[in-house]
């Protein structure tokens, strides 16, 4: 696992370089017995889903090689305003990445097994200021 986790984060970083930071990124063991993984990606600068997707598998196989992704079973692109993805940056905040998280309940969900492999919840914040920065004072 140590493998794989060392390179999502290299994975992490070469999108980043080009695109911008990550909001989150993380890695879910799907709980079926094949042993499938599904990765779990939020961004501000997700704009054409289609490509940033194209953009993150290429860069997936560039890091891993070809044939070596088959540990995973989907890519999930969602909004850094989501809930879920909320929750996961509180849960993970603070923590060494990436981290290991086991029978972790969010939302009312039992995750078995997940890791962060970013949680820049500074981003989030940041944002969120921005907003209310660019609200006119009331008259």
């Amino acid at each position: 696992m140590d493998e794989i986790l060392e390179k999502l984060k290299e994975v992490s970083k070469k999108i980043s370089d080009i695109k911008g930071p990550f909001v989150f990124f993380g890695l879910f063991k799907r709980n079926a017995p094949e042993n499938k993984w599904d990765i779990v990606i939020s961004a501000y600068w997700f704009s054409k889903k289609e490509d940033d997707l194209v953009l993150f598998i290429e860069t997936l196989k560039s890091v891993f090689g070809d044939n070596n992704i088959d540990f995973l079973e989907t890519i999930q692109m969602v909004s850094p305003d989501d809930v879920f993805i909320k929750e996961f940056i509180k849960t993970s905040e603070g923590k060494t990445l990436p981290s290991e998280f086991k029978d972790c309940q969010i939302q009312n969900i039992i995750f078995a097994d997940f890791y962060v492999i970013e949680n820049n919840s500074n981003i989030i914040e940041n944002s969120a200021q921005a907003e209310t920065s660019n609200i006119p004072p009331q008259q």
